[in-house]
């Protein structure tokens, strides 16, 4: 049972041109999930419309850890924004869904999949008939 290794931490983030992505590694704790809600605080300031959450590196979400999740979907919500959640695992899927927050968040297989499944209000989605 690890400690307070806040070394084993991580978030990186890269751009896409529709989302931005935030890859995830180690614990999201109480320890930890202040520094992952500063970056979302920062990603929603700066206007960001998609955000894409990698889990496949997290092992472990604490309550500290939901409530920065929850307090920043709806954020985002409210701004037209939103959160996806991808390629988590099994074991953490396990606490979403112990939670019910499963039924919350929307958790995709792969990254590309999350990002293809935003829903864009812009030029992207002017006409959701005809062919390309």
């Amino acid at each position: 049972m690890g400690g307070n290794d806040l070394s084993a931490f991580q978030i990186t983030q890269e751009h896409h041109a529709r989302a931005e992505v935030l890859h995830l590694v180690g614990s999201l704790d109480a320890h930890t999930s202040s520094e992952v809600e500063n970056r979302l605080e920062q990603l929603l300031s700066a206007g960001a419309p998609a955000l894409v959450l990698d889990f496949s590196l997290v092992d472990y979400v604490s309550s500290a850890g939901f409530g920065v999740l929850l307090n920043a979907l709806h954020a985002f919500r409210l701004t037209g924004a939103d959160i996806k959640i991808a390629r988590i695992s099994e074991r953490v899927y396990r606490l979403f869904a112990t939670l019910g927050f499963h039924k919350i968040f929307d958790m995709r297989a792969s990254i590309a999949e999350a990002i293809d499944s935003f829903e864009f209000l812009g030029a992207d989605a002017d006409s959701g008939s005809g062919a390309s």
